[in-house]
C-alpha cells in the first residue's frame, strides 16, 4: 500500500453564517466514499469586508441534529484563529479535521478568540469551504 497526499481541490461549497448567528449551514458528505476519505477540508475563505472578531471551530454530527465540538488528540478544539477582522481572507484548515471524516455532517461555528463562547456575526457571512480530493 502506498499512501500519498492528494492536495487538489475537488469541490468548493459556500455556506453562510446568518446575520446574528454563529453557525454555518450543514456540510453534508452524502456518499460513504466521501466519508471514508475523511473530512478533507483544506481551506476556508471568508468573503466580505468585515468579520466580527472571533475564531472558527468545527462541529461534527452523525445525524445532523446532535452536534459535538471537533477536538484534536490533545482535547483542543479544532480551530482557525487569527482571522483579520477588517480584511478576512483565505485560511488553511488544521490537518486534524481529516480524522473527523467518519461524521457525515460538519459545520463551522464562530467563537470567542481562544475560547468556546459562541459569537454572533454582525452581518451575513459567506464561507467558501474548499474540499480536497
Amino acid at each position: 500500500m502506498i499512501l500519498t497526499q492528494d492536495t487538489t481541490v475537488r469541490s468548493q461549497l459556500t455556506v453562510t453564517i446568518p446575520n446574528g448567528g454563529a453557525f454555518t449551514g450543514d456540510i453534508y458528505a452524502a456518499s460513504p466514499e466521501s466519508r471514508a476519505r475523511g473530512a478533507r477540508i483544506m481551506d476556508v475563505a471568508l468573503s466580505g469586508s468585515v468579520w466580527t472578531p472571533s475564531d472558527l471551530v468545527f462541529d461534527v454530527s452523525l445525524d445532523g441534529s446532535q452536534w459535538l465540538p471537533a477536538r484534536d488528540n490533545n482535547g483542543n478544539l479544532i480551530r482557525i484563529s487569527g482571522i483579520d477582522t477588517g480584511n478576512p481572507g483565505s485560511y488553511s484548515v488544521p490537518a486534524s479535521i481529516v480524522t473527523k471524516g467518519i461524521y457525515p455532517h460538519i459545520r463551522l461555528r464562530s467563537v470567542t478568540a481562544g475560547g468556546t463562547t459562541n459569537v454572533n456575526q454582525g452581518g451575513t457571512r459567506s464561507v467558501v469551504v474548499c474540499i480536497g480530493g
